[in-house]
């Protein structure tokens, strides 16, 4: 039986930057910027000891002689991201100036920039965004495949099968998620009235219309009110006198 992951845990993945989900339940991480991280806080290692300590010293000059990919890694990070002053880059400077490029490149494309828009709308609240990882019922497998896939991150076999839906497209995250044609009648419009059921009851809640908390047993209707009306239009099919 998988179990959810205990608090002491979290708090420890939290601490290493391991399950960091601050900003709309994302993980905005890239693999190559981590390894370009782990590449440079190993080669300033290897230079800032290198002066007292001749094991560092020798493998220094071995990294150097064979040109490897950490020999480059400074002056690398320094024309991709134009940085003019690399002596006093820090593993914390070079994490956020990696972020504010990913965050320029998410900018440009014209689908995932839909969802990082909404950071700077004042209506939303980022710190919320993550509130189904610390505080939902879910298991640590149930957690880890619903970030996997809001991640893009789950892949079908080589990437080769075809949707079992349309059986025209490939079988992507992307494609199941929004693009397939027929489920657009089944389990979009399913997830559709999903959310309008959890945003009405909501609503209704919050103006004191309705105080149940079961979501199951709640109905959605078009017009709900909690007081009385005078002089308001109403839409109806038959002429009324009086409103």
């Amino acid at each position: 039986m998988t179990q959810k992951p205990k608090p002491e845990m979290r708090e420890i993945l939290t601490r290493h930057k391991e399950q960091l989900r601050e900003t709309l339940s994302l993980l905005i991480e890239c693999v190559s910027n981590k390894s370009k991280r782990i590449l440079f806080q190993i080669y300033h290692d290897l230079k800032h000891k290198a002066d007292y300590c001749l094991r560092r010293e020798g493998i220094l000059r071995v990294v150097n002689s064979k040109k490897t990919h950490m020999a480059t890694i400074v002056e690398f990070i320094s024309r991709k991201y134009n940085i003019e002053n690399i002596n006093e880059l820090t593993i914390t400077k070079l994490d956020k100036i990696q972020h504010e490029y990913l965050m320029r490149q998410i900018e440009t494309k014209p689908l995932h920039s839909i969802l990082f828009q909404y950071l700077k709308d004042t209506e939303v609240n980022v710190n919320e965004s993550a509130g189904w990882l610390v505080h939902g019922n879910n298991s640590a497998r149930t957690e880890g495949m619903c970030c996997s896939l809001q991640d893009r991150n789950l892949f079908f076999d080589n990437g080769e099968n075809k949707c079992n839906h349309c059986n025209s497209a490939k079988k992507t995250v992307d494609h199941l998620a929004t693009r397939c044609g027929r489920m657009l009648n089944s389990s979009y419009l399913r997830r559709h009235n999903e959310v309008v059921k959890c945003l009405h009851l909501h609503l209704c809640r919050q103006y004191g219309i309705r105080k149940m908390k079961k979501l199951k047993t709640h109905s959605v209707q078009s017009v709900v009110a909690n007081e009385i009306r005078v002089d308001t239009t109403i839409s109806t099919d038959t002429a009324v006198s009086k409103q």
